[in-house]
């Protein structure tokens, strides 16, 4: 970034904090499909492409209401995203950490 001046509308940081609503309409969305890991990305992938063009559209257009809605869904999908990435590292690591179970050896 430069440090001059722009003609593009400031958006306060206050209007791009998600709502507790946001958020979990973030979860609900990536909850959405099989519940695997990859399918949660691929949501979180189109969903962040159709965001993406309605920020600029909106930036575009002058209209920092919907350009900051715009950031605060992709904010609330950042976090529900790395909600997601804690809960698989958490049970990769309590897999890891469980006991493994004993072969048992027929002696004759």
């Amino acid at each position: 970034m430069s440090g001059r001046s722009s003609s593009y509308p400031v958006i306060p940081g206050k209007l791009l904090m998600p709502t507790g609503r946001e958020l979990t309409e973030a979860r609900a969305q990536l909850a959405r499909g099989d519940g695997a890991f990859s399918s949660s990305y691929v949501t979180l992938g189109v969903a962040v492409s159709g965001t993406t063009g309605a920020i600029i559209r909106a930036l575009r257009l002058g209209d920092v209401d919907a350009a900051a809605a715009g950031l605060r869904k992709l904010a609330a999908l950042d976090l529900a995203a790395a909600e997601v990435r804690a809960r698989i590292v958490e049970a990769e690591r309590a897999a890891e950490a469980a006991p493994r179970p004993r072969r048992l050896v027929a002696v004759r």
